[in-house]
């Protein structure tokens, strides 16, 4: 049995009982994606957690506050595929459920918002002594140009340390005016790794924009294999052994040191996607083609967790076009189990239809700040793999900040138990200028865990060409 709890207030306000019952074929439809577990903590935490931040307020209106914890019957339904079109209902009453008491804590969802303490130009002496040096590389690309320079792809590194920007050095072999775009950046040991991508070539439109300035679009030019190695300490680059399959908008992580790419597009044309895989040795320069996953999937996420490889959600390509086929798979996770060599299919784990932005492991725990849509949603989530459960990190919730103008990019750094936010905006009342702002969060703080950086402006737009890497540099 399914028993929602009561809430009473004795001073007149309305009563969780007098709200209409949840479908119960929305409770069933539930367990397919995530089991009993899920569906009890997705109630639990979207009505029993917002009343909780609430009761302090309503101990001051002298108002007696009683509330009986959900509970839910541990047993297997026979679970029908036509109920699941219920979901949706399911969730929408359970949000109203928590709407209706707490109203839910806004924020603005246009820019990266500013935290509450005041700015601090350098990190704690303490985390100096405690952690080696890291340096955060981004690449970036110009998004317009004052006169008739070339357009490139380039190397920038953050160093939390001094807070400080470095242009580190230009991607090798492009052509003029041309750069990469969805590519994987990633790192091991003191090498960074760039890996595929899409050759787009900058061209100059006939008109100027309203700056005065020239008015450039992209023409896509072809999906590449390459493979680019950078040495951060000899400050070289050398070409790899290319991937087996050219590919772009793929999910991307490194397990014992070796690179892991699945998924992604291979075709300029279409949308069409791929499931095969394959893994990179640094060692031995060699890639290898591995089982290919259960989907044809793109614009996945891939990361490192409990060792093994995970790819997060991304468009599931389903050649039957079955809608309930394709929500399904986009909230799945594929899980390779190095050892046995397969991939096992896991429904609901990420439980959104929209492919997440990134998804980054802080000390065991997995941390997710947005989708493609929305790369930064005002709040930090987390997930309870117990519970199968995404939950909004405490004190992770920042207003926006005033003085900037458009988001332009927005990047996420995982450094020791801190999780780094790169981010550049527009400059208001400027034609050209961006303002970067680097803001630190503590996953292990109680309170006060967000640290904003001191900004830095700089001339011209740029644009993030693929999400940054970590590198140690001491």
């Amino acid at each position: 049995m399914v028993r929602v709890g009561k809430i009473k207030y004795k001073n007149g306000r309305r009563s969780l009982a007098a709200h209409p019952p949840l479908s119960w074929a929305g409770v069933r439809s539930l367990l397919v994606g995530g089991g009993w577990a899920f569906t009890l903590s997705l109630v639990r935490w979207c009505v029993y957690h917002r009343i909780a931040q609430n009761y302090t307020e309503t101990k001051k209106n002298n108002a007696k506050f009683e509330f009986k914890v959900i509970r839910l019957q541990p047993k297997i339904w026979n679970i029908q595929p036509e109920e699941l079109a219920t979901i949706g209902q399911f969730l929408h009453s359970a949000n109203m459920l928590a709407a209706t008491y707490c109203p839910p804590i806004t924020t603005s969802m246009g820019t990266l918002p500013s935290p509450p303490p005041p700015p601090s130009s350098t990190l704690p002496s303490s985390l100096e002594k405690s952690t080696p040096r890291h340096g955060i590389y981004v690449v970036f690309c110009a998004r317009e140009s004052e006169n008739s320079t070339n357009f490139t792809s380039w190397i920038s590194c953050f160093d939390p340390c001094t807070n400080t920007w470095s242009r580190v050095s230009s991607i090798p072999g492009l052509r003029e005016n041309h750069v990469l775009k969805d590519f994987a950046t990633t790192s091991v040991g003191d090498s960074i790794f760039i890996i595929g991508g899409r050759l787009c070539r900058k061209e100059r439109n006939i008109l100027s924009n309203n700056n005065g300035l020239d008015e450039f679009s992209e023409r896509e030019v072809q999906v590449l294999s390459t493979v680019l190695r950078y040495n951060i300490k000899s400050d070289e680059w050398s070409y790899c052994a290319p991937l087996n399959v050219p590919r772009y908008n793929f999910a991307c992580t490194v397990c014992d040191d070796k690179i892991y790419v699945a998924g992604g597009q291979y075709e300029l044309v279409n949308a069409h996607s791929t499931s095969s895989v394959e893994v990179y040795n640094p060692s031995l320069d060699e890639w290898t083609s591995l089982p290919n996953m259960n989907k044809l999937r793109y614009k996945s996420v891939g990361v490192t967790w409990k060792g093994k490889v995970h790819v997060i959600g991304g468009f599931v390509h389903d050649y039957n076009l079955n809608q309930l086929v394709t929500y399904i798979g986009r909230c799945s996770v594929e899980i390779y189990n190095i050892q046995s060599e397969k991939w096992d299919l896991v429904t609901g784990m990420w439980q959104l239809d929209v492919p997440p932005n990134q998804i980054v492991t802080v000390e065991g725990r997995l941390y997710s700040s947005g989708d493609c849509l929305n790369a930064w949603k005002g709040h930090i989530e987390a997930y309870d793999g117990n519970l199968n459960l995404w939950y909004i990190v405490e004190g992770s919730q920042i207003k926006g900040i005033s003085g900037v103008g458009e988001r332009l990019y927005i990047t996420m750094a995982p450094i020791g138990s801190h999780l780094y936010f790169l981010a550049g905006y527009k400059v208001v009342g400027e034609t050209s200028k961006t303002i970067s702002i680097v803001q630190r969060f503590d996953t292990s703080a109680r309170e006060n865990a967000w640290t904003s950086l001191e900004p830095m402006e700089e001339e011209g737009e740029k644009e993030l060409c693929s999400h940054c890497c970590v590198v140690t540099l001491s």
